[in-house]
């Protein structure tokens, strides 16, 4: 059912209307009569598509139900019980009812009343619904709750026998008229009155001039005659930069058969193609190390990531960038807090000086406890640093040290060549470092040696030009013997060369 402009109407058999009938329409609410209420309703939503009208009931009196009728009549759905031994009779009654002839209500549109049909015309059928109710207030109930075998069977009579309008009846299309490409496909059309749901009776088709004529040819469209088929792309030929790349492109028939590419109508399309694998350029980037040891104690690793990376920011397979190069991935690091390490003490060592003041050593390592009579080497960051047991200490109270004899640096020799001297100073002096007179004089080092003995070179007289004298106290130079420094050498070079073949004559 569909909702309409029509409406239902509803009175008693004294003409009184109890909802519509008269102007206005009524209002859907609930409305007394018969002994029963109505609840009337107008487009609820699903429950109520159209209009609907129902009461409990029973209904004492005689009502008339009828539609004013606005609109074409897209059917009625009702239903409504009674007690089953009246059934037999009203069967008998609902056989012999014909619709009243309509009479007109001045000035309300034309009300029908009697029975209503799902078919209009062409036949139809009308079943009655036995139903289980309550005899005192014709509730209905559930069918467990009457007697099964005072179930009536179900009543089914036709309705509605007259012929429907003769109309415009096609046939099924017919095939399309090609395999391939555009094509018609035809059908027969012929105006058929409907005698009965199963049979329709050709009539002439000047009973249908009144219709427009169904179309009995339309356009069809197989699967095209030829097309192009177009492959995958090749692989770039390059893995990075731009490159080229290729595909197959055939003329194909509709049979599948490889046509010559002049027998494709649309335009072929491209073979090669240019590729951009991205920039070649590439480097290893990576994150910060990590914010925590991977150790809770002692020593652990700090993690970060490392990824090869084009300039233009696309990642690439580590392979792509040198491995020499790469970046470490992790590296060591030490938790403040030790691992529950003992420190444990080797011996004490000799002391280092019979004498004076020495100091002795020995081994301290830090041990990790396996059990109780086992223990293996840790790093000394599984203990506490500031329990570790000292490494050194002073001697016990030695003897004091005879005095030594000490001696300062050499001086510098009197003479760069023909034998100079040096000399240097001794002292002797106790273990607090003062001077002593108790050292053993025949141990005391000695004082001055000879130093630069080699023979210094002969000057040849008057062999070069440009030996002269640049000073006025060329004589106090080579009296004061200064003749064999480079520098008086070179200032006093004729004075000093005479002097030299004086006291050295070939």
């Amino acid at each position: 059912m569909k909702s309409s402009r029509n409406f239902l109407a509803l009175k008693k058999d004294d003409d009184t209307y109890i909802i519509n009938g008269r102007w206005p329409r009524s209002s859907p609410g609930q409305y007394k009569a018969s002994d029963t209420v109505f609840h009337y309703n107008r487009h609820a939503g699903k429950s109520c598509v159209g209009e609907c009208l129902h009461a409990q009931g029973p209904i004492a009196d005689k009502l008339i139900l009828q539609l004013l009728a606005y609109d074409r009549n897209p059917g009625i759905f009702y239903e409504y019980t009674i007690p089953s031994g009246m059934v037999p009779k009203i069967l008998h009654k609902m056989k012999n009812i014909r619709p009243p002839p309509p009479r007109q209500i001045h000035p309300q549109p034309q009300a029908y009343s009697g029975q209503f049909y799902s078919q209009t015309c062409g036949g139809g059928t009308q079943e009655t619904r036995i139903l289980c109710v309550k005899m005192n207030s014709q509730v209905v109930v559930t069918d467990d709750n009457c007697d099964p075998d005072e179930k009536l069977p179900t009543q089914t009579t036709a309705c509605n026998t007259k012929p429907c309008q003769a109309r415009w009846t096609p046939s099924e299309w017919s095939p399309c008229s090609v395999s391939c490409g555009e094509g018609k496909k035809t059908r027969h059309v012929e105006c058929q009155e409907k005698i009965s749901p199963t049979f329709s009776k050709r009539v002439s088709a000047t009973v249908c001039l009144n219709q427009t004529r169904l179309p009995t040819v339309t356009k069809c469209v197989e699967k095209p005659c030829s097309q192009w088929v177009v492959k995958e792309w090749s692989k770039c030929s390059v893995e990075c930069g731009l490159g080229h790349r290729k595909r197959e492109v055939r003329c194909v028939g509709a049979d599948d058969k490889v046509l010559t590419d002049r027998k494709c109508t649309e335009p072929k399309p491209t073979t090669s193609d240019v590729c951009d694998m991205g920039s070649c350029a590439k480097a290893w980037f990576f994150t910060e190390w990590s914010k925590e040891c991977s150790a809770s104690c002692g020593h652990g690793l700090l993690h970060r990531k490392v990824h090869c990376s084009a300039d233009n920011g696309e990642s690439l397979p580590d392979n792509k960038c040198k491995q020499n190069t790469k970046p470490k991935s992790e590296k060591t690091c030490k938790s403040e807090r030790p691992c529950g390490g003992l420190w444990f003490t080797g011996p004490w060592s000799e002391c280092t000086a019979t004498c004076g003041q020495g100091v002795k050593v020995r081994d301290v390592t830090c041990v990790n406890k396996l059990n109780r009579n086992s223990f293996t080497v840790a790093e000394e960051s599984n203990c506490l640093k500031e329990e570790k047991p000292a490494t050194e200490e002073l001697c016990e109270t030695l003897p004091d040290c005879p005095p030594e004899w000490y001696t300062s640096q050499w001086t510098e020799c009197s003479a760069s060549c023909g034998t100079g001297s040096k000399s240097r100073e001794t002292k002797c002096v106790d273990a607090n470092l003062k001077q002593s007179i108790l050292c053993d004089i025949s141990e005391r080092p000695v004082t001055r040696q000879s130093c630069n003995t080699n023979s210094c070179l002969q000057i040849p007289l008057n062999t070069d030009p440009m030996c002269r004298d640049h000073m006025k106290q060329c004589k106090m130079v080579v009296q004061a013997r200064l003749c064999p420094y480079p520098y008086y050498k070179q200032r006093c070079c004729e004075t000093c060369r005479k002097h030299y073949h004086h006291h050295h004559p070939s």
